[in-house]
Parts: C-alpha cells; sequence; structure tokens
C-alpha cells in the first residue's frame, strides 16, 4: 500500500486510521514458505511538527519447522511498530528517522523489512525442545529411545584409555 505523506509533511492536527493487509506467502526463509496468513495492520499515523509519526500492529502467521526437532510448528505474532517519518534530516547517521522520498512510502515494503528484522535465527517448537537423538533420530520430546547415552566420539576414543588407566 502505497501512502501520499503531504498532507502530513505539511498540515497540523492530520490524523489517519491505517486499516489493511499484504501478503507474504512467496517469501522463502531458509528454504520455507513461512508466511501462512496474511499480514493484519492495523494502526494510525498522524502529523507531527512537520514529519509524520506511523504506529501500527502488525498480526500474522508463521509456520517453520522446529531447529531442534524438526516437527511444523504454527505460530502467531504480533508486532508492534513505530516510525518517525520525514523529508530530510540533517544528521545522515541518525537511525531513529525514516527519510522519505517523494512524499510517499511503500508501507508493504516498510513492514516487511520490520517483520523480517524480527524472524529468529533458530526457530524452536517450544523453549524446553529436547530435539532428536543423534543416532536413531527419533523425536525426544515424544519419549525416549534405547540408544546408549554414554557413547563417546570415536576421536576420543584414546583419551579415555588415558584417563581409565
Amino acid at each position: 500500500m502505497r501512502l501520499d505523506l503531504k498532507k502530513f509533511f505539511f498540515g497540523d492536527d492530520v490524523m489517519q486510521d491505517i486499516d489493511y493487509s499484504f501478503n507474504m506467502s512467496e517469501t522463502e526463509w531458509d528454504g520455507f514458505r513461512p508466511f501462512v496468513s496474511d499480514v493484519l495492520v492495523k494502526g494510525k499515523i498522524w502529523s507531527f511538527a512537520g514529519s509524520a509519526m506511523l504506529e501500527c500492529t502488525l498480526d500474522y502467521d508463521f509456520s517453520m519447522p522446529c531447529s531442534r526437532c524438526a516437527e511444523e510448528t504454527l505460530k502467531h505474532f504480533t508486532l508492534k511498530v513505530n516510525h518517525n517519518l520525514v523529508r530530510e534530516v540533517s544528521d545522515e547517521d541518525n537511525d531513529s528517522y525514516i527519510v522519505v522520498e517523494n512524499e510517499s512510502i511503500d508501507l508493504d515494503e516498510l513492514f516487511y523489512s520490520d517483520i523480517v528484522l524480527e524472524i529468529p535465527i533458530s526457530y524452536v517448537c517450544k523453549e524446553d525442545c529436547k530435539g532428536l537423538c543423534p543416532q536413531c533420530g527419533k523425536n525426544l520430546n515424544k519419549g525416549s529411545c534405547d540408544c546408549k547415552t554414554n557413547q563417546i566420539d570415536p576421536r576420543l576414543e584414546v583419551l579415555k584409555k588415558l584417563i581409565d588407566n
């Protein structure tokens, strides 16, 4: 959704509600397409001292295999975003403002960046996920396996002999 910001940059007490959705289902992440619902955007934008303040909530469903046990996991995320949109800044190194060119902004692109920055590097189904057995591959969340737990890496077998003597 492209939003024209002229009325916010040049007007006082201008406010507009934002309520729309956009699709990220074609976005690939780690070889998967994890966005299984549209991103619902609700919020508002208002004029503030020659700039525009944008405050929105993004709601979406995200499904990825767990990094530990490989079970497909669906989670709902709610992300609150706040941006100060300006036409120009005097300090080039200031990251607290988003400089808008041509007095309009593509909100889908802006929110896409917000969402991608929040995706965890390691996606787990639950914090205490036990993962897979390294020997047999059984999901340890569904029960234990019959593998030997004190198995020693064959490369370190020589060190074990030194300890035993």
